[in-house]
């Protein structure tokens, strides 16, 4: 199915609000931010979009500090910040595919990313981030309250995914995963053995 566009074409700086559209996805953004989007008949719907004041994709050369007991992890940031803005200075349309590039930005430092969006068939849109020098990568996101979404590889707590945290790292799924006072409990005899809701055997970065 052939993509729509909307006032970008290739290598424009970025100024007012702008859209591209293949299937029925449809991204929408301006030079501070982006959403992804979805048309159910006829009505658009946003399925991923910053929280309030947030961006969307944040980053940080904080790099994970953890410690790992019998394959489960305790796992800290760096003290590092994360990015608190998104500038985005390039957007290049295609029928099938979507890039827009420019920088993270926040408390004196900045990275470069490029973000390429692709349609892989008429039900999936793939995505792909690259940040110049970031050690950790964060995926905020306002869902849709009428949507459901699902994914993520195993995540044996929840079949919704709304509401949690999740790391892409693979470990233990844990003894309790967060249910008392069983955690507590083992995690007295095999301190992060317990694991939590969002620990996981096979985490995957792809839903539904």
């Amino acid at each position: 199915m052939p993509g729509s566009f909307g006032l970008a074409a290739e290598h424009d700086r970025v100024g007012a609000s702008q859209r591209w559209q293949s299937g029925k996805f449809e991204v929408r953004w301006h030079r501070h931010g982006f959403e992804i989007g979805q048309h159910r008949a006829g009505v658009y719907r946003p399925l991923l979009a910053p929280p309030p004041n947030q961006p969307l994709i944040a980053a940080s050369k904080a790099h994970l500090l953890h410690r790992e007991n019998r394959g489960s992890f305790s796992i800290k940031f760096g003290p590092e910040p994360f990015s608190e803005q998104i500038e985005i200075l390039k957007a290049i349309p295609r029928n099938h595919s979507l890039s827009l590039s420019g920088r993270l930005v926040g408390q004196g430092q900045q990275a470069s990313f490029r973000l390429e969006l692709q349609m892989r068939d008429s039900q999936q849109l793939g995505m792909s981030l690259k940040v110049d020098g970031a050690a950790s990568l964060r995926l905020q996101l306002k869902l849709d309250p009428q949507a459901y979404y699902r994914g993520l590889g195993a995540q044996p707590s929840r079949l919704e995914l709304r509401g949690g945290r999740y790391e892409m790292l693979a470990q233990e799924a844990g003894i309790g995963r967060g249910a008392q006072p069983l955690s507590s409990l083992v995690n007295l005899v095999s301190p992060g053995s317990a694991g939590h809701a969002g620990t996981s055997y096979y985490p995957q970065p792809v839903f539904w």
